[in-house]
Formats: structure tokens, sequence, C-alpha cells
């Protein structure tokens, strides 16, 4: 079962490249004078020689595995830290994308029980697929040949040779109760008094409009007695500009931070579906709030 999200189209895997667009710390960089080239990834050896801005390039990526995983480890990280996790908690995680930050809470947490819920069908449709393809674009877009030295360790270093999901995403809508029902129903541990003892959302408010994150909001806290949204907060040094590419519901996390830090800017006021600039005046007041 799919939920429509307007503000962004999740059917269209241009949406995730628009919004992920990361730095690799692979370059091509070609020598000022001699014109040699070289491959250098930074962390492993020392650059092979000076040269200028203009004649290196690096390898830009978007939703990848390589990349997000890392990220899935620092969001695991601040979770644990911020609301308490152990290895004994059970947590539904919305708008899982592709499981990773499943994957980063069993690494520091072994044991702990997680169900991945995401509705995207470009993920879905995705999630059983490798990356070689989407990769050697990337590298090649920089420049880096697959004759050359040091494409092979450029691929490497961003290819694991696996599928991009190694978790269960269920497909169900948490904001129906039949929905919630077939979520609780995967959970292993059985005969608890709840299902979940946390359902988390995923840096998933944000491609929502404030009705729907309500929603989403309630039917979480009906899904786990605790509930925590892990969240991009509003900047205001992306106030002259449409962040990340695309018109989403950006918000300062509390009311305070809100209007310390002025406000956001009139192009989200104007917005139609935008009530609140920030998210604890929006959502239940039980809800964890965390920048992540």
């Amino acid at each position: 079962m799919t939920v429509a999200m307007p503000l962004v189209d999740l059917t269209d895997p241009a949406t995730f490249d628009r919004y992920y667009n990361t730095g690799s710390n692979i370059w091509l960089i070609i020598h000022p004078t001699t014109g040699l080239r070289a491959v250098w990834i930074q962390g492993q050896g020392a650059q092979p020689f000076h040269t200028t801005a203009d004649k290196r390039k690096e390898v830009r990526v978007h939703y990848v595995r390589a990349i997000e995983m890392n990220a899935a480890r620092h969001r695991a990280r601040v979770f644990i830290e911020a609301v308490g996790l152990t290895a004994l908690d059970r947590v539904a995680i919305i708008g899982a994308g592709f499981g990773w930050l499943q994957e980063a809470l069993e690494e520091q947490l072994p044991g702990i029980e997680c169900v991945c819920v995401e509705t995207s069908s470009w993920i879905q449709g995705a999630k059983d697929g490798t990356e070689a393809v989407k990769l050697d674009a990337a590298i090649q877009a920089a420049g880096i040949l697959p004759v050359e030295v040091g494409y092979d360790a450029a691929m490497v270093r961003l290819n694991d040779g696996g599928t991009k999901a190694r978790r269960e995403l269920v497909d169900e809508d948490v904001t129906s109760a039949g929905g919630r029902a077939k979520v609780k129903a995967k959970v292993k541990a059985k005969g608890v008094p709840s299902a979940f003892t946390w359902a988390g959302s995923e840096h998933t408010l944000e491609w929502l409009d404030d009705a729907e994150a309500q929603a989403l909001d309630a039917g979480m806290h009906d899904l786990a007695p605790n509930v925590c949204h892990l969240l991009r907060e509003y900047d205001p040094r992306q106030a002259s500009v449409t962040e990340p590419g695309t018109l989403s519901n950006w918000k300062w996390l509390t009311t305070i931070r809100a209007v310390d830090g002025g406000g956001v800017k009139q192009e989200l006021l104007d917005q139609p579906w935008y009530g609140a600039d920030n998210w604890q005046a929006l959502l239940d007041p039980a809800s964890v709030l965390v920048g992540a």
C-alpha cells in the first residue's frame, strides 16, 4: 500500500538524486604543468601531487549505500543517545529507505529488534538491485575511465557488490489501523504489553505537508508508546534558496529555537499547507524531536 506525498515525488529516483548529492572523497587530479592524471582517495595515502582547483574533480554520488551507511551509523548513535535505546528495545522505523538505519542499530546494539516501514514505490522496486551501473556512471562523470589506474580502487571504495537493501521493507501505511496491525505482526517478540517500545521516523516528516505529518505522528503514537522523529532542522543559512533543490517541509525543532532563530523564510510561510514554523508546535507534545 502506498501513500501519496505531494511535496516530493517518491516514485521518481531523481527526487533522491536531488536530495542526496554527496562528495565521495575520491578525486581525479591532473598535474597543472605535466598533465599527469591520478586518482586520489582521501584517507588512503597522501595526495600524489599538488594541483589547482580547476584541475581536480570529485566523484559525487547520490542515494548510495556506501555513503549513506556512514550517515546511518551517525544517526543510530544520535538516536541511541537521545532516547536511551538498548538491545531489548523493539523499534519501528518509519520512512526507513533501504533499511540502513536498522543495520546500523543492529551493529551498535546487537539483539535489538527493528521493523522497517517504507512506502516509496521506487525504493520497493529498487531494493533488490545493485549499484554497480550507477556508481560506474558517477565515477566516469568525474573523468575517471575504467581503463585508468585507480578506477578499480574507486569502485571498491563505493561498492560492496551486494543489494541496496539487506533488511525487509514493510510497505504499509501506519496512519491506518489496518496498516499498523500488519506492521505490529512483524514483531518477533510476542506476548508483550506492546509490540514496539519505540516508533521512529527517519527524515520522513520533511517530505510531508503539515496535515500528513500530524497524521503520521498520531499513527506512530498508536503503534508504540514512545515516538521519536529524526529530522533535518531548518537552516537559516539556506534561506536564500529552496533547499535542497525542492521545497520541503523545513521547520525548527522547537518553539524556542524558532523564536531565537527568527522564524523561517517567507517562501515556506506562503505555502497553503504550512501552518507552523517548528515541529514542537505541530506534533504531539510527547514526541521526541532529534536533529540528525
